[in-house]
Formats: structure tokens, sequence, C-alpha cells
């Protein structure tokens, strides 16, 4: 553990691990035997742990869901979210940006991809990431809880 109570974990080898996973189209789940209703456990357990604001379990959980299953968007955003939480946005927008390529219509993960660069202080990419936000929230599934909130952000940051 280190010094903000939570075990090092290095997202830039586990972000090239689901590369590598994505490109095989193998999981470690399938290697491994884990079922899919353990997994489905396992997420319950993490949603709960951040639900909780116990980010180090829900860290911990979330990394493992996704080193067995990258192809599960679930996973992926609740890795970032936790990542997001803790202050970790580069490493969040890699998972996000995981999550967003499996589903290019999800202006909830566009939305925090904006946070992100908001928080790193790149204006430019918060900006258009916004805006994108806002324009995917008119598509199937329409989603105006996002849009107002990405329409808020983008006014506040102007």
């Amino acid at each position: 553990m280190n010094s903000t109570g939570y075990n090092e974990v290095n997202y830039e080898e586990l972000g090239e691990l689901v590369k590598q996973v994505l490109e095989d189209k193998k999981t470690l789940a399938q290697v491994n035997n884990v079922s899919e209703s353990e997994l489905n456990n396992l997420y319950v357990e993490a949603v709960a742990h951040y639900a909780a604001e116990e980010m180090d379990e829900a860290l911990t959980k979330f990394t493992y869901l996704v080193m067995n299953n990258p192809w599960n968007r679930l996973y992926l955003v609740g890795l970032a979210s936790c990542l997001h939480a803790e202050k970790q946005y580069q490493n969040a927008m890699v998972f996000y940006g995981y999550a967003a390529m499996m589903d290019a219509r999800d202006a909830a993960v566009t939305f925090r991809i904006g946070q992100c660069f908001n928080s790193l202080g790149m204006m430019k990419e918060a900006i258009e990431a916004l805006q994108t936000s806002i324009d995917q929230s008119y598509v199937s599934p329409v989603q105006p809880d996002v849009r107002s909130l990405a329409q808020s952000a983008l006014y506040s940051i102007q």
C-alpha cells in the first residue's frame, strides 16, 4: 500500500493488457475459467464499494474485473470512475476511452472525459469533449440529463 491507502497499480500496464486482450479477443476469465456469474457478483460488490466511497476496495475489484474481462463496458466505466474519483485523470481517460470505443453514443462517458480534461487544465480539449457529449445526448438513446450536465459544465468554463 502507498500513502494514499490503496495498492499501487500500474494503470499503463493494465491499459496495455486491455489493448492486447482486445486485439486477441480472449479474456483472462476465459483462460482461468472464471464464470460470468462470479464476475457479475464481484461487479455488484465493486459498485457498492464505489457508492460507499470505499475507493481502495472499489479500485481493487474493478481492476480485477477489467483484467479478467475488458470486453465488459461496465467494468471499464467502473474502473475509470474510481480513477476519476481518485484524481488520476490521465488513467481515467484511458479507460473511459476504451468504453467510448465500445459505444460511441454514450454521452456520459464523453462528459466524464471532458471533466478529466477540465481538471487537468486542458480547456480546449474539455470544451471539445463537452460539446461532443451534448451532441451525443441527442442520439438514441437520448440522454437529456447528461446534456444538462454537459451544458452547465461548458457554460462554467467558457
